[in-house]
């Protein structure tokens, strides 16, 4: 199937070949891409420490990333390193920046995150009387895209990012809909 039909005689006409096609494709998928960024999970393991629904994103690196509310209604985000890297570096939190803001390396309560060689976990907010405020947690929900730069155990850095395209929703659906969300 052709997007594009060329008239013969045009300098272009000749160019039906793999490269075409696989610009074809690409415009044909490129939409599709930024549309399941996030999605919602059940929890089913009995070891997990989310209280309902996990808000999740993989990105194309194969990193993932999980936001969920624990039974002390703290909201929390996770990274989790890619299978088969080495592991974080045992004496450096990751990094985040959501778009140009301030990138943070600890919690929103300045205490430092809670990580293993797999995952980083951070507190970016917290629901009390049905309201969070937390300018992490407006950011992630309103903001475009969300990186993480960190270290491994080899001394080598690596960065990844995740969009933030769908979030809103997911996010949502974590915290409750009937819970508010503001900065301050």
């Amino acid at each position: 199937m052709l997007l594009f039909r060329l008239k013969p005689g045009s300098k272009f006409y000749g160019m039906r070949n793999k490269r075409f096609y696989f610009l074809q494709i690409i415009l044909l998928l490129a939409p599709c891409t930024a549309i399941a960024q996030w999605a919602t999970i059940t929890p089913t393991d009995a070891e997990m420490l989310s209280s309902g629904p996990i808000a999740y994103s993989e990105n194309t690196g194969d990193y993932r990333l999980e936001i969920f509310k624990d039974s002390e209604n703290l909201i929390k985000s996770r990274f989790i390193l890619k299978k088969g890297l080495l592991g974080l570096s045992a004496n450096l939190c990751p990094t985040y920046q959501i778009d140009s803001g301030t990138a943070r390396n600890n919690s929103i309560d300045n205490s430092p995150c809670r990580f293993d060689s797999g995952s980083a976990e951070y507190i970016i907010g917290k629901v009390v009387n049905n309201q969070v405020k937390s300018s992490v947690l407006v950011a992630l929900m309103e903001g475009i895209t969300l990186s993480f730069r960190f270290k491994l155990k080899n001394g080598d850095y690596r960065e990844t990012s995740f969009s933030l395209a769908g979030s809103k929703r997911s996010l949502t659906a974590v915290i409750g809909e009937q819970v508010s969300v503001s900065e301050t």
